[in-house]
C-alpha cells in the first residue's frame, strides 16, 4: 500500500500573534496510506482568543488555492493542537503531494493575513491571488411522497410446526442461512510512524548559533567550574532539526518530557581545541531513562545539584550534536 508523509515545521509569518513575549511556532504532518489521509497541527505561544482557519496551499495552473481544513483552537496558554482525517471530497482533483504549504489564518483580520506558515519545499508567496476551494454540496433530491403501507399476509404454517403446535412439542428454528459475502472487519487504526526528516538543510552550524542568540540564557548546573554556555530553549519545532536523525525528537521518551517541562537546553563548549555542542533534555536519572535515552543518542547525564549523579537526581540528559 503506498505511503507518503510531509513534515513541515510552521515559523512566523505575519507579526503580532507573540504570546507573552514569545514568537508563535509549531509543526504539521500530513500523510496519506491508501485511500486514508490526515492532518496533524501542533502550535505553541500564539496568541488567544483569535479565529483561527487551517489551510492546505496548493498550486492550480499558476494560481494559489487553499482548501479549508477547519478551525483551530487555541487555549489560554497559547497552545493548539488538531488530529483529523482529510476527506476525499475536501481534496476535489487535487493530490496531497502537490501540496505547497499549510497556512494557519487569521480569519478575522481582514484579506489573507497568516500568523504561522509551513512550506513542502522552498518558500512561496502564496497569498498573492489566493483564493479559497469551493466545496459544492450537491443538490438535494426532492422528498418522495409516502406510498401506502403494503401489509404481508401472514406465512402459512408448516406441517412440522402444525404438528408441534398439536402435541405441544418445542419447534427448532432452523439456522439463518450463510450471507453470500462475509463482511470485510473494521481496518486497524494505523499507527503513526516516524516524522521522517524535513526536506530543508537545517543542521547547520549557522542556524544552532541562530538560536543561541535569540535564547534566553541560564545556568542549569550547580558546577562552577562549567566552561559551556547554556541557553534555555522553548521551541520544540526549531530543536528538532538539531539531530542527525530528525525522528528522534517524535520518540516517546522526548515528547514526555517536553509535555512535562516544555523546555530543553542547548550548549557550547568553547575552551577547548575543538567546539562541542550539547543538546539537553530534562528528566530524573533512572535505570529505565538511560534505557530509553542511550539509543536515542543522549548518552550522558548531568545532575543539577551535584556533580556525581545518582538514581532520583533532578538533570538533563544530554546529546554531543555533530553539527555541519
Amino acid at each position: 500500500m503506498e505511503y507518503s508523509r510531509f513534515f513541515m515545521p510552521l515559523a512566523e509569518e505575519a507579526k503580532g500573534y507573540e504570546f507573552k513575549g514569545r514568537t508563535p511556532a509549531g509543526r504539521c504532518i500530513v500523510e496519506a496510506r491508501g485511500n486514508e489521509s490526515k492532518l496533524s497541527v501542533w502550535v505553541q505561544d500564539l496568541k488567544p482568543e483569535t479565529r483561527y482557519t487551517i489551510y492546505l496551499v496548493f498550486n492550480q495552473m499558476g494560481q494559489h488555492v487553499g482548501i479549508n481544513m477547519g478551525q483551530l483552537a487555541v487555549d489560554s496558554k497559547g497552545k493548539g493542537e488538531v488530529r483529523r482525517d482529510i476527506l476525499a471530497a475536501q481534496l476535489f482533483t487535487f493530490l496531497l503531494k502537490d501540496i505547497i504549504a499549510v497556512a494557519i489564518v487569521d480569519v478575522g483580520a481582514g484579506g489573507v493575513v497568516s500568523p504561522l506558515c509551513g512550506y513542502k519545499d522552498e518558500r512561496v508567496h502564496w497569498r498573492h491571488g489566493f483564493k479559497e476551494h469551493k466545496v459544492e454540496k450537491p443538490a438535494e433530491k426532492p422528498a418522495e411522497e409516502p406510498r401506502a403501507k403494503i401489509v404481508e399476509p401472514a406465512p402459512m404454517p408448516s406441517p412440522v410446526e402444525e404438528v408441534a403446535a398439536a402435541e405441544d412439542i418445542p419447534v427448532i428454528e432452523e439456522a439463518p442461512p450463510v450471507p453470500a459475502v462475509i463482511p470485510s472487519p473494521p481496518l486497524a487504526t494505523i499507527p503513526e510512524p516516524p516524522i521522517e526528516e524535513a526536506t530543508q538543510n537545517t543542521n547547520t552550524l549557522e542556524f544552532f548559533e541562530s538560536i543561541l542568540n535569540s535564547s534566553t540564557p541560564c545556568q542549569p548546573f550547580s558546577d562552577e567550574d562549567d566552561d559551556t554556555i547554556w541557553v534555555r530553549c522553548e521551541k520544540f519545532g526549531e530543536i528538532s532539526f538539531l539531530t542527525n536523525d530528525s525522528s528522534v525528537m517524535n520518540a516517546p521518551f522526548i515528547l514526555a518530557s517536553w509535555a512535562d517541562h516544555e523546555h530543553f537546553i542547548l550548549g557550547i563548549k568553547t575552551e577547548s581545541s575543538a567546539q562541542q555542542f550539547f543538546l539537553g533534555v530534562p528528566g530524573t536519572y533512572s535505570t529505565d531513562g538511560l534505557l530509553a535515552a542511550r539509543p536515542l543518542g543522549f548518552t550522558m547525564f548531568r545532575s543539577c545539584n551535584r556533580k556525581n549523579h545518582g538514581i532520583g537526581d533532578e538533570g538533563y540528559w544530554l546529546m554531543t550534536l555533530s553539527l555541519n
